[in-house]
């Protein structure tokens, strides 16, 4: 088989899909592999792509569309029918397109390949998404924070390799005393102030006098390096300090970040880079980063986010402000740091013992862990009672699994406060109303293969087509007063807008399907909920046996 995979954006997202690769190559070497991307993106990773891929291919879009007089259109085409004639010689059977963008799906398009998997366009140029679970990328990652999956879990889901783990056992290199600090991200509401990774960075030098750091970044990090050089409290420390800021290319990145006891930094490529050199990971997550999504892939990784009501924010939401970036105190950022470089094991009790409630109250501390089934999750460790939204995100990869991939995960009800069972009790009204929704809608379906069926004309069907067409009307306010169903109500609308029959006939079945799929998602929806709400009545029994026995 050959199989190749697009990938057109950041440096970051290549990684992820190294990583996914890998496991498909692990598992299936015969596959003829070819990775398809940005020359910028591509290159400086090749140490680590040209192990995984059997072949790849880069391009920019200036290769083709150029404003320079001698790039005329027809020179433009010319260059882009080579490029594709490049690619079309390979005979794909699989074409993999895990970049979601719009030039990417063009792309897609006009690749020839036996199978198409991810975003693509139908020959109207409108999107056409086949694969349930670019469906699911399509509807929930691009659009929310309800997303329960790691990227790389996605990746590996689309390529067919879901729950599979790698069989790489990478050679263990002795750790020097270096931590590798990387205080930039490519968006100011992703970065944390310069004064407070200052404070992280004497913290280090003044308590573990043995240990060097190196502070790294890209070309467009260069101006903030001032900060550390001209800092006071560092003045003395400066011949402990690695300035690698633009300085270094990737490979020598990525070497360095082997033999460093930990990582501390913003999401970023660099963390993902941490993850590949199996180097422990600590990363601060602000503004729209989903810890979920993007902490880096391996086993030693924490993730710290803000616990405010705003966070994760979208890019198109303005703040000014700030808030999230005031909840996460360096105090717990060094305190974190400390028991790593101690080999103190990050749980909840040591967490509780080493760092001041003043510094938890407003945080969420993650540590990644492989419950068993080849995927990665994340372990809340302090608030041990979750909050309505991460009770969703259980919810949602239980329920995700089940439908996407026909997979039962077990799991126990959490235990949640009077305060979520209220919330909980409120969006099972919403589930309800959401039920009756879908319901409707595969009540008219069903009508529509009778009308059909019995030869009735256009016209006498017209009524019952523009009742099923009121579920885009209805599904939206459900989502405006149950923000927590979005995912689900966004994935069936994108799985009916991609029904691809051109009969009739043939178009009222499927829709009959998706209906009757989506009762069923809410169903274990509303199943799941009151599971959780008698759990919690039998934990309050309990509790109150206890103060009456006590």
């Amino acid at each position: 088989m050959k199989m190749a995979i697009i990938q057109t954006t950041r440096l970051g997202d290549v990684i992820q899909t190294a990583q996914a690769a890998r496991i498909l190559k692990e598992y299936y070497p015969h596959i003829e592999l070819t990775l398809i991307g940005r020359r910028r993106f591509v290159e400086p990773l090749r140490f680590l792509c040209d192990k995984i891929f059997d072949s790849i291919i880069t391009f920019e879009t200036k290769d083709f569309v150029s404003y320079e007089e001698k790039k005329t259109p027809e020179r433009s085409v010319s260059s882009l029918k080579s490029f594709l004639e490049k690619i079309n010689n390979k005979n794909i059977d699989v074409l993999v397109n895990l970049s979601f963008s719009k030039s990417s799906s063009f792309l897609t398009n006009l690749i020839k390949a036996k199978q198409k998997l991810g975003m693509s366009r139908d020959r109207f140029s409108k999107i056409k998404i086949d694969d349930l679970w670019s469906q699911f990328i399509y509807s929930n990652v691009q659009r929310g924070s309800q997303n329960p999956y790691n990227l790389v879990d996605l990746y590996k889901k689309i390529l067919g390799v879901s729950f599979l783990k790698s069989k790489t056992n990478m050679e263990a290199t002795p750790r020097e005393k270096l931590v590798v600090i990387h205080p930039f991200a490519s968006q100011k509401r992703k970065k944390w102030g310069h004064s407070k990774w200052i404070e992280v960075t004497y913290f280090i030098l003044k308590n573990f006098p043995e240990h060097r750091v190196a502070i790294v970044g890209g070309k467009e990090d260069r101006e903030y390096e001032k900060y550390f050089l001209e800092s006071t409290i560092l003045g003395k420390y400066q011949d402990r300090i690695d300035y690698n800021i633009a300085n270094k290319e990737i490979r020598s990145l990525y070497l360095s970040l082997r033999k460093a006891q930990l990582f501390v930094g913003h999401d970023s490529m660099v963390g993902h880079l941490a993850s590949e050199a199996q180097t422990p990971t600590l990363t601060i997550s602000l503004g729209t980063v989903r810890p979920h999504e993007t902490t880096p892939y391996h086993s030693k990784a924490i993730n710290v986010a803000p616990r405010i009501s705003c966070f994760p924010c979208t890019p198109t939401k303005k703040c000014d402000l700030l808030p999230c970036h005031g909840q996460v105190s360096y105090q717990a950022i060094c305190k974190l740091i400390e028991m790593k470089l101690q080999n103190i094991e990050i749980s909840h009790q040591n967490i509780q013992d080493k760092i001041s409630i003043f510094h938890l109250e407003n945080i969420n501390i993650f540590k990644a862990y492989d419950p068993g089934h080849g995927e990665q999750e994340l372990e809340e460790l302090i608030h041990l009672t979750p909050e309505i939204n991460s009770i969703f995100k259980i919810y949602y990869k239980i329920l995700w699994s089940l439908i996407l991939s026909d997979v039962e995960l077990s799991s126990n009800p959490p235990r949640v406060s009077i305060k979520t069972a209220k919330e909980l009790e409120h969006y099972q009204k919403g589930l309800t109303s959401l039920f009756e929704i879908y319901r409707f809608g595969a009540t008219f379906a069903k009508q529509l293969i009778e009308d059909i069926n019995q030869g009735k004309k256009a016209h006498e069907i017209k009524e019952t087509f523009s009742k099923i067409s009121e579920i885009d009307t209805l599904t939206p306010i459900v989502k405006q007063n149950y923000p927590l169903l979005a995912p689900l109500v966004d994935f069936y609308f994108v799985a009916i807008a991609n029904i691809r029959e051109e009969e009739l006939i043939q178009v009222a079945e499927s829709a009959l399907l998706i209906f009757d799929s989506a009762q069923n998602a809410v169903s274990a929806l509303f199943e799941l909920s009151g599971q959780t709400l008698e759990a919690q009545i039998h934990f309050n029994d309990k509790d109150h046996s206890k103060l009456l026995e006590s």
